[in-house]
């Protein structure tokens, strides 16, 4: 029978694989889906003991407004990695974030090949497919450690 661990890690798939079909659709990441993302990571923070990560929406947040604000970062991208790192722990947010980068680097790397070769116009690019995997790619990496 599985874990209540694993049962949270395999609705976040789910809400993985919810997020980026919302993202490439309509460069848009619902309230609900961000939400539903924090209710499970704060499950999973609870189950695993990690407490401190309570802080972690708020300096998330913070800098998320003013990336934000400067269009480098969009509101709902910065709702879901503050969601999502209420299940990081904090000797792995530092290493989410670079992950985030590379991934983001992939995809938008992908998108101008794709602009370039089909003529299509950029809508933007959607980076909350790289924060949902970068951190559930932490969040698998933590689960265990102390």
């Amino acid at each position: 029978m599985p874990s209540p661990i694993e049962w949270l890690m395999s609705l976040l798939a789910i809400l993985l694989f919810l997020t980026a079909v919302s993202d490439c659709k309509y460069r848009r990441i619902p309230n609900s889906l961000c939400i539903v993302t924090a209710l499970l990571c704060g499950g999973l923070m609870v189950a695993n003991d990690q407490w401190s990560n309570m802080f972690h929406p708020f300096a998330v947040m913070a800098i998320g407004v003013l990336l934000s604000h400067y269009r480098i970062l969009g509101g709902g991208d910065s709702k879901l990695l503050a969601a999502y790192s209420l299940a990081i722990p904090s000797n792995f947010l530092s290493t989410t974030v670079l992950i985030i980068a590379l991934l983001g680097g992939l995809i938008s790397l992908f998108y101008v090949i794709r602009t370039r070769l089909f003529k299509k116009p950029a809508r933007g690019i959607p980076y909350g497919i790289a924060i949902s995997l970068g951190c559930s790619l932490s969040i698998l990496a933590a689960i265990g450690t102390p």
